[in-house]
């Protein structure tokens, strides 16, 4: 593994608070080329968690249209992290059910995309790592890095 991968695995393992880990992952994103990342914790019980809770770098106009909108509710990212905790690579294919919310993001700069779930089985909650950007540089080989990268970490 790369000592920069590495070294921000270890920053992020060491990390107690959102606050200090949000910027660690987002210069690790970075660096694996991506521009944007973001954090979601969700529940598929709205009893539970009404609306997810997000954090994210991603533009001021997607995230404002996001919440109004109610985007969580048949955003197609979301659906599959609820069901599965295989990584899912943004595709028009992926939103062909929401072809509003295709354009939306592709306006936004954030067409090019990946997420990863990972399920909490007491809470029922379900936290969502997505990694995106406006152009296409091989996102399917940078699926298989953040892969490696993070099975190396067992903290993560």
């Amino acid at each position: 593994m790369e000592i920069w991968k590495e070294s921000q695995i270890k920053q992020l393992t060491f990390t107690t608070r959102v606050e200090t880990a949000y910027p660690i992952l987002l210069t690790f994103a970075n660096n694996l080329g991506f521009r944007f990342c973001g954090i979601s914790i969700a529940s598929p019980d709205r009893n539970i968690l009404p609306k997810p809770l997000r954090i994210n770098n991603y533009p001021l106009a997607w995230n404002q249209q996001y919440e109004e909108e109610r985007h969580w509710e048949f955003d197609p990212v979301v659906d599959h992290c609820f069901r599965s905790m295989l990584p899912i690579t943004w595709s028009e294919e992926l939103f062909s059910k929401t072809p509003q919310l295709w354009a939306s993001l592709k306006e936004q700069g954030l067409e090019h995309g990946w997420s990863q779930s990972f399920h909490h089985e007491e809470s029922g909650l379900c936290s969502i790592l997505s990694l995106a950007r406006p152009t296409a540089p091989s996102v399917r080989s940078n699926c298989t890095s953040i892969l490696a990268t993070c099975s190396m970490s067992p903290a993560i």
